[in-house]
């Protein structure tokens, strides 16, 4: 399967700005699922004790901090009550230069070509954290006022922070980028089948058939890998899709319940009040109540 058919299939930001600004600010206990996208991701992390994986790995972090979700990377988050998240995801190519240069020559180029990295993370107490912080800040605080002039902010800041990273030699140089890994490989691809048919009843057998494993093998190794097992995962990633639908629109909430894969309406309600700590309806009423409150600011 190659590599642009295993893409993460949501898009951030508009085709007129693909960059997307998202915030978590510590009601409950939640997740991201573990995937990847073709977009880089700068993730600060405010306030609390995080988890994270990247590249299959996993960290504890202590904030403040900020994260740098390399282009193709696997990585998850765990968020917690109290807690404090937000994250910008962008398309490097919006810092691309119609005019070839020096700049784009050196430094934009190889970063698209996976040459040239953001380091992993950078802390609160590391050289460089508090610059980096108030260019994030800056890119937040222009994302807010939705006009053209905060959209060339915002690009500037990006600029801004790629210019200083490269100056102090925190970049990272990939003189050849690594082939990537055979379970990563499989990773994906099994990820991606199940972003493809989670509609549908999907069984052990035909993923385990995709990674090339016996299906008792691959449950251990799904469960070691993504810390969830196959039956929780999907079941996470379709009440994903349902939130989603059942905040932006009116359906019949078991019309979405089944298009999204559950077969039984009283198994959904179940799954999702245990995963969102409220009832479909009242999940949709909050969100149409925050909705309210954000427009009346």
């Amino acid at each position: 399967m190659e590599k642009e058919q295993l893409r993460e299939q949501k898009n951030h930001g508009t085709p007129f700005f693909p960059l997307a600004f998202y915030e978590w600010n510590g009601e409950g206990d939640t997740y991201m699922l573990l995937h990847w996208h073709d977009e880089m991701e700068i993730v600060y992390l405010e306030k609390g004790e995080f988890t994270f994986r990247y590249d299959m790995e996993t960290y504890e972090v202590s904030s403040p901090a900020i994260l740098f979700i390399n282009s193709g990377t696997l990585h998850q988050i765990y968020l917690k009550e109290g807690q404090r998240e937000s994250a910008f995801v962008f398309n490097l190519h919006m810092l691309s230069f119609q005019l070839y240069d020096e700049v784009q020559n050196r430094i934009i180029d190889p970063m698209l070509k996976g040459e040239l990295q953001f380091p992993l993370m950078i802390k609160g107490e590391q050289k460089g954290f508090k610059e980096i912080r108030q260019l994030y800040l800056r890119c937040q605080k222009a994302l807010r006022k939705h006009s053209l002039s905060s959209q060339l902010l915002i690009k500037s800041y990006l600029l801004e922070m790629l210019g200083y990273l490269y100056e102090k030699n925190m970049l990272l140089q990939v003189e050849k980028p690594a082939k990537q890994d055979e379970t990563t490989k499989i990773m994906k691809e099994v990820l991606q089948y199940i972003k493809e048919q989670y509609q549908r009843k999907i069984t052990i057998q035909e993923l385990a058939q995709i990674a090339g494993m016996n299906p008792q093998y691959f449950c251990r190794f799904f469960k070691k890998k993504t810390g969830k097992t196959v039956t929780e995962y999907v079941n996470e990633f379709r009440l994903e899709r349902s939130k989603g639908e059942i905040a932006m629109t009116k359906r019949k909430i078991i019309d979405i319940a089944t298009e999204n894969g559950f077969e039984n309406i009283g198994y959904f309600m179940k799954r999702f009040k245990e995963y969102t700590h409220m009832t479909p309806l009242e999940y949709r009423l909050s969100y149409e109540k925050q909705r309210k409150k954000i427009e009346e600011e």
